[in-house]
């Protein structure tokens, strides 16, 4: 079903997520896990490094044992936190389909493409990213404006440059 024209090109959304090709719904169902988590893949990756790290190098020595446990503690609290924003702009381009996009199978590079439209589209203030359902369901608000959204990716980055100073802090 049509959703809307941006640059030149048609994208479609399913009527409803029965109607989606289940590689669609698991794509969707594992940024719906990290946004939850609130964590990006390489985030976790990079927590899950420096722990790996720390055990390598022995518990005994220096404040390994109580970096891993402001690791763990991280993790516990990072799904009270702010999203980082590119879980969502890149679950909004797996639920949309572009018609230059095969609807059976799963194409990194449309996804990315995708993704990097919707980023740009919010930074813009372009109206029909506010307008996407899937925003609304996603940042749980009926409606959201240009200045609600400045204030969701402000904390986004407040917490992802929080993530990198912790992890430089945590590094062995």
């Amino acid at each position: 079903m049509f959703a809307f024209r941006h640059h030149g090109k048609d994208y479609y959304q399913y009527p409803e997520q029965l109607g989606m090709p289940m590689f669609r719904v698991a794509e969707l169902s594992k940024y719906n896990i990290w946004i939850s988590r609130g964590l990006t893949t390489s985030q976790l990756t990079e927590l899950v490094d420096v722990a790996d790290k720390l055990l390598y190098d022995g518990l005994g020595q220096g404040k390994n044992a109580a970096k891993i446990g402001a690791i763990f503690t991280e993790l516990r609290e990072r799904e009270k936190k702010a999203v980082p924003v590119d879980i969502w702009y890149n679950y909004l381009a797996c639920a949309y389909v572009r018609e230059d996009e095969s609807e059976k199978s799963f194409n990194e590079q449309i996804q990315r493409e995708k993704a990097s439209i919707f980023k740009d589209a919010a930074n813009d203030a372009d109206s029909f990213f506010f307008l996407l359902p899937e925003l609304k369901t996603l940042t749980q608000r009926s409606s959201i404006l240009p200045t609600a959204w400045r204030s969701i990716l402000q904390e986004s980055m407040i917490q992802q440059n929080r993530h990198k100073e912790l992890l430089e802090i945590l590094k062995p």
